[in-house]
Protein backbone atom coordinates (compact mmCIF):
# COMPACT_ATOMS: atom_id res chain seq x y z
CA UNK A 1 0.00 0.00 0.00
CA UNK A 2 3.06 2.19 0.24
CA UNK A 3 3.59 3.72 -3.19
CA UNK A 4 7.19 4.64 -2.37
CA UNK A 5 8.18 1.00 -1.93
CA UNK A 6 8.87 -1.45 -4.72
CA UNK A 7 5.95 -3.80 -4.27
CA UNK A 8 4.34 -6.63 -6.23
CA UNK A 9 0.96 -7.09 -4.58
CA UNK A 10 -0.24 -9.26 -7.47
CA UNK A 11 1.97 -11.95 -5.94
CA UNK A 12 1.56 -10.78 -2.37
CA UNK A 13 5.35 -10.44 -1.99
CA UNK A 14 7.34 -7.35 -0.97
CA UNK A 15 10.38 -7.14 -3.25
CA UNK A 16 12.49 -5.29 -0.66
CA UNK A 17 12.00 -5.97 3.08
CA UNK A 18 10.64 -2.98 4.96
CA UNK A 19 12.60 -1.32 7.72
CA UNK A 20 10.86 -1.06 11.10
CA UNK A 21 9.91 2.54 10.35
CA UNK A 22 8.49 1.61 6.95
CA UNK A 23 6.75 -1.40 8.49
CA UNK A 24 4.86 0.78 10.97
CA UNK A 25 3.96 3.20 8.16
CA UNK A 26 2.48 0.26 6.24
CA UNK A 27 0.55 -0.86 9.32
CA UNK A 28 -0.86 2.67 9.61
CA UNK A 29 -1.88 2.59 5.92
CA UNK A 30 -3.66 -0.73 6.45
CA UNK A 31 -5.47 0.59 9.53
CA UNK A 32 -6.57 3.67 7.60
CA UNK A 33 -7.92 1.46 4.81
CA UNK A 34 -9.81 -0.71 7.30
CA UNK A 35 -11.33 2.42 8.86
CA UNK A 36 -12.41 3.54 5.39
CA UNK A 37 -13.97 0.11 4.83
CA UNK A 38 -15.84 0.48 8.12
CA UNK A 39 -17.14 3.89 7.03
CA UNK A 40 -18.19 2.49 3.65
CA UNK A 41 -19.99 -0.45 5.24
CA UNK A 42 -21.84 1.97 7.50
CA UNK A 43 -22.95 3.98 4.45
CA UNK A 44 -23.93 0.80 2.61
CA UNK A 45 -26.08 -0.29 5.54
CA UNK A 46 -27.75 3.12 5.65
CA UNK A 47 -28.39 3.07 1.89
CA UNK A 48 -29.91 -0.42 2.08
CA UNK A 49 -32.34 0.83 4.71
CA UNK A 50 -33.09 3.92 2.65
CA UNK A 51 -33.68 1.83 -0.46
CA UNK A 52 -36.20 -0.38 1.34
CA UNK A 53 -38.15 2.70 2.44
CA UNK A 54 -38.15 4.40 -0.97
CA UNK A 55 -41.18 4.20 -3.23
CA UNK A 56 -40.20 6.74 -5.86
CA UNK A 57 -38.47 5.10 -8.81
CA UNK A 58 -35.98 7.92 -9.39
CA UNK A 59 -34.99 7.92 -5.71
CA UNK A 60 -34.57 4.15 -5.74
CA UNK A 61 -32.35 4.42 -8.83
CA UNK A 62 -30.21 7.13 -7.20
CA UNK A 63 -29.83 5.06 -4.03
CA UNK A 64 -28.87 2.04 -6.10
CA UNK A 65 -26.14 4.01 -7.86
CA UNK A 66 -24.72 5.12 -4.51
CA UNK A 67 -24.79 1.55 -3.25
CA UNK A 68 -22.91 0.36 -6.31
CA UNK A 69 -20.29 3.09 -5.85
CA UNK A 70 -19.64 2.36 -2.16
CA UNK A 71 -19.63 -1.39 -2.78
CA UNK A 72 -17.08 -1.07 -5.60
CA UNK A 73 -14.84 1.18 -3.49
CA UNK A 74 -15.08 -1.23 -0.57
CA UNK A 75 -14.19 -4.15 -2.82
CA UNK A 76 -11.12 -2.26 -4.06
CA UNK A 77 -10.00 -1.42 -0.50
CA UNK A 78 -10.50 -5.01 0.65
CA UNK A 79 -8.33 -6.35 -2.15
CA UNK A 80 -5.62 -3.82 -1.32
CA UNK A 81 -5.68 -4.69 2.40
CA UNK A 82 -5.63 -8.42 1.71
CA UNK A 83 -2.56 -8.15 -0.51
CA UNK A 84 -0.79 -5.79 1.89
CA UNK A 85 -1.29 -8.19 4.80
CA UNK A 86 -0.11 -11.09 2.67
CA UNK A 87 3.02 -9.11 1.81
CA UNK A 88 3.78 -8.42 5.48
CA UNK A 89 3.24 -12.08 6.34
CA UNK A 90 5.70 -13.10 3.63
CA UNK A 91 8.31 -10.70 5.01
CA UNK A 92 7.80 -11.94 8.56
CA UNK A 93 8.65 -15.46 7.42
CA UNK A 94 11.97 -14.30 5.97
CA UNK A 95 13.17 -12.31 8.99
CA UNK A 96 15.40 -13.65 11.80
CA UNK A 97 13.73 -14.59 15.11
CA UNK A 98 14.36 -11.51 17.21
CA UNK A 99 12.36 -8.92 19.14
CA UNK A 100 11.66 -6.83 16.01
CA UNK A 101 10.24 -9.86 14.20
CA UNK A 102 8.04 -10.67 17.20
CA UNK A 103 6.75 -7.07 17.12
CA UNK A 104 6.05 -7.28 13.38
CA UNK A 105 4.20 -10.55 13.85
CA UNK A 106 2.05 -9.12 16.65
CA UNK A 107 1.15 -5.99 14.67
CA UNK A 108 0.41 -7.97 11.50
CA UNK A 109 -1.83 -10.41 13.38
CA UNK A 110 -3.69 -7.47 14.95
CA UNK A 111 -4.59 -5.81 11.64
CA UNK A 112 -5.42 -9.19 10.11
CA UNK A 113 -7.88 -9.96 12.91
CA UNK A 114 -9.48 -6.52 12.60
CA UNK A 115 -9.79 -6.98 8.84
CA UNK A 116 -11.39 -10.42 9.20
CA UNK A 117 -13.80 -9.07 11.82
CA UNK A 118 -14.79 -6.33 9.37
CA UNK A 119 -15.35 -8.86 6.58
CA UNK A 120 -17.55 -10.90 8.91
CA UNK A 121 -19.53 -7.78 9.90
CA UNK A 122 -20.08 -6.73 6.28
CA UNK A 123 -21.11 -10.28 5.37
CA UNK A 124 -23.72 -10.31 8.13
CA UNK A 125 -25.14 -6.95 7.00
CA UNK A 126 -25.49 -8.15 3.41
CA UNK A 127 -27.21 -11.36 4.52
CA UNK A 128 -29.61 -9.38 6.71
CA UNK A 129 -30.62 -7.02 3.92
CA UNK A 130 -30.85 -9.81 1.39
CA UNK A 131 -33.55 -11.34 3.60
CA UNK A 132 -35.32 -7.96 3.86
CA UNK A 133 -35.23 -7.44 0.09
CA UNK A 134 -36.72 -10.90 -0.35
CA UNK A 135 -39.53 -10.02 2.06
CA UNK A 136 -40.20 -6.87 0.04
CA UNK A 137 -40.31 -8.92 -3.17
CA UNK A 138 -42.75 -11.35 -1.56
CA UNK A 139 -45.11 -8.52 -0.65
CA UNK A 140 -44.98 -7.18 -4.21
CA UNK A 141 -45.73 -10.64 -5.57
CA UNK A 142 -48.79 -10.85 -3.37
CA UNK A 143 -49.92 -7.46 -4.71
CA UNK A 144 -49.36 -8.49 -8.33
CA UNK A 145 -50.84 -11.95 -7.85
CA UNK A 146 -52.62 -12.80 -4.59
CA UNK A 147 -52.69 -16.45 -5.69
CA UNK A 148 -48.89 -16.68 -5.99
CA UNK A 149 -47.42 -19.72 -4.28
CA UNK A 150 -44.15 -20.24 -2.43
CA UNK A 151 -42.88 -22.00 -5.53
CA UNK A 152 -43.63 -18.89 -7.60
CA UNK A 153 -41.66 -16.78 -5.17
CA UNK A 154 -38.66 -19.12 -5.09
CA UNK A 155 -38.67 -19.25 -8.89
CA UNK A 156 -38.68 -15.46 -9.06
CA UNK A 157 -35.73 -15.26 -6.68
CA UNK A 158 -33.64 -17.85 -8.50
CA UNK A 159 -34.35 -16.70 -12.07
CA UNK A 160 -32.00 -14.28 -13.78
CA UNK A 161 -35.06 -12.34 -14.89
CA UNK A 162 -37.07 -12.35 -11.71
CA UNK A 163 -39.81 -10.22 -13.21
CA UNK A 164 -40.98 -12.92 -15.58
CA UNK A 165 -43.22 -14.56 -12.97
CA UNK A 166 -44.69 -11.20 -12.09
CA UNK A 167 -45.17 -10.23 -15.71
CA UNK A 168 -47.28 -13.35 -16.18
CA UNK A 169 -49.17 -12.54 -13.01
CA UNK A 170 -49.76 -9.02 -14.32
CA UNK A 171 -51.45 -10.36 -17.44
CA UNK A 172 -53.88 -12.35 -15.26
CA UNK A 173 -54.54 -9.49 -12.87
CA UNK A 174 -57.48 -7.10 -13.05
CA UNK A 175 -55.51 -4.56 -10.96
CA UNK A 176 -53.13 -3.65 -13.75
CA UNK A 177 -52.10 -0.21 -12.42
CA UNK A 178 -51.12 -1.42 -8.97
CA UNK A 179 -49.66 -4.61 -10.38
CA UNK A 180 -47.50 -2.74 -12.89
CA UNK A 181 -46.04 -0.60 -10.11
CA UNK A 182 -45.38 -3.73 -8.08
CA UNK A 183 -43.76 -5.40 -11.09
CA UNK A 184 -41.32 -2.53 -11.60
CA UNK A 185 -40.30 -2.58 -7.95
CA UNK A 186 -39.93 -6.35 -7.99
CA UNK A 187 -37.58 -6.11 -10.95
CA UNK A 188 -35.52 -3.51 -9.10
CA UNK A 189 -35.46 -5.56 -5.90
CA UNK A 190 -34.51 -8.66 -7.82
CA UNK A 191 -31.53 -6.83 -9.31
CA UNK A 192 -30.57 -5.61 -5.83
CA UNK A 193 -30.73 -9.13 -4.44
CA UNK A 194 -28.49 -10.46 -7.21
CA UNK A 195 -25.93 -7.74 -6.45
CA UNK A 196 -26.06 -8.56 -2.75
CA UNK A 197 -25.61 -12.26 -3.53
CA UNK A 198 -22.53 -11.43 -5.56
CA UNK A 199 -21.13 -9.36 -2.68
CA UNK A 200 -21.92 -12.15 -0.20
CA UNK A 201 -20.08 -14.65 -2.40
CA UNK A 202 -17.05 -12.36 -2.70
CA UNK A 203 -16.96 -11.68 1.05
CA UNK A 204 -17.25 -15.37 1.88
CA UNK A 205 -14.38 -16.15 -0.51
CA UNK A 206 -12.28 -13.31 0.88
CA UNK A 207 -12.84 -14.51 4.44
CA UNK A 208 -11.92 -18.06 3.41
CA UNK A 209 -8.76 -16.80 1.69
CA UNK A 210 -7.73 -14.90 4.82
CA UNK A 211 -8.45 -17.91 7.03
CA UNK A 212 -6.40 -20.13 4.71
CA UNK A 213 -3.59 -17.60 4.78
CA UNK A 214 -3.63 -17.76 8.58
CA UNK A 215 -3.33 -21.55 8.48
CA UNK A 216 -0.48 -21.38 5.96
CA UNK A 217 1.42 -18.94 8.15
CA UNK A 218 0.97 -20.90 11.39
CA UNK A 219 4.00 -23.24 10.90
CA UNK A 220 6.27 -20.27 10.18
CA UNK A 221 4.86 -18.32 13.09
CA UNK A 222 5.30 -21.34 15.37
CA UNK A 223 8.93 -21.62 14.25
CA UNK A 224 9.54 -17.95 15.03
CA UNK A 225 8.04 -18.40 18.48
CA UNK A 226 10.06 -21.59 19.07
CA UNK A 227 13.27 -19.90 17.95
CA UNK A 228 12.56 -16.93 20.19
CA UNK A 229 11.95 -19.27 23.14
CA UNK A 230 15.16 -21.13 22.36
CA UNK A 231 17.08 -17.86 22.24
CA UNK A 232 15.68 -16.84 25.61
CA UNK A 233 16.41 -20.33 27.00
CA UNK A 234 19.97 -20.30 25.71
CA UNK A 235 20.50 -16.82 27.10
CA UNK A 236 19.16 -18.00 30.45
CA UNK A 237 21.41 -21.05 30.44
CA UNK A 238 24.38 -18.91 29.45
CA UNK A 239 23.65 -16.53 32.30
CA UNK A 240 23.46 -19.47 34.72
CA UNK A 241 26.79 -20.84 33.45
CA UNK A 242 28.34 -17.40 33.84
CA UNK A 243 27.00 -17.08 37.39
CA UNK A 244 28.44 -20.48 38.27
CA UNK A 245 31.80 -19.54 36.72
CA UNK A 246 31.90 -16.30 38.69
CA UNK A 247 31.10 -18.13 41.90
CA UNK A 248 33.78 -20.75 41.14
CA UNK A 249 36.35 -18.04 40.43
CA UNK A 250 35.50 -16.26 43.67
CA UNK A 251 35.77 -19.53 45.63
CA UNK A 252 39.11 -20.28 43.98
CA UNK A 253 40.39 -16.82 44.92
CA UNK A 254 39.23 -17.31 48.51
CA UNK A 255 41.00 -20.68 48.66
CA UNK A 256 44.12 -19.10 47.19
CA UNK A 257 44.16 -16.38 49.83
CA UNK A 258 43.51 -18.91 52.58
CA UNK A 259 46.42 -21.04 51.38
CA UNK A 260 48.58 -17.95 51.17
CA UNK A 261 47.59 -16.98 54.71
CA UNK A 262 48.33 -20.48 55.99
CA UNK A 263 51.75 -20.39 54.33
CA UNK A 264 52.54 -17.01 55.93
CA UNK A 265 51.39 -18.35 59.29
CA UNK A 266 53.61 -21.43 58.94
CA UNK A 267 56.58 -19.26 58.00
CA UNK A 268 55.96 -17.01 61.01
CA UNK A 269 55.80 -20.05 63.28
CA UNK A 270 59.02 -21.44 61.82
CA UNK A 271 60.74 -18.09 62.26
CA UNK A 272 59.55 -17.87 65.86
CA UNK A 273 60.71 -21.42 66.57
CA UNK A 274 64.09 -20.83 65.01
CA UNK A 275 64.50 -17.59 66.90
CA UNK A 276 63.59 -19.36 70.13
CA UNK A 277 66.20 -22.04 69.51
CA UNK A 278 69.04 -19.98 68.06
CA UNK A 279 68.99 -17.01 70.42
CA UNK A 280 69.81 -19.03 73.58
CA UNK A 281 72.55 -20.90 71.71
CA UNK A 282 74.20 -17.71 70.55
CA UNK A 283 73.99 -16.27 74.05
CA UNK A 284 75.71 -19.36 75.54
CA UNK A 285 78.63 -19.09 73.17
CA UNK A 286 79.24 -15.50 74.22
CA UNK A 287 79.63 -16.57 77.86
Amino acid sequence: MNANKETDYSLGVEMIPLSMGEFFEEIDHIRDAIRQIEDNVGRIEMLHQQSLQEVDESNIAATTRQLEGFTADTRRLQTSVQLAIRSLESQNMQLPPDNDTATRKTQTEAVKKKFMDQIRHFLQIEKTYRAQYEQRMRRQLEIANPRATEEDFQTAISEENGGQVFAQALLRSNRSGEARTALREVQERHADIKKIERTIGELAQLFQDMATMVQEQEPAVDKIVTDAVNVRTNMGEGTQHMDRAIKSARAARRKKWICFGVCILIICILVAVLCGVLIPVVGGHKH
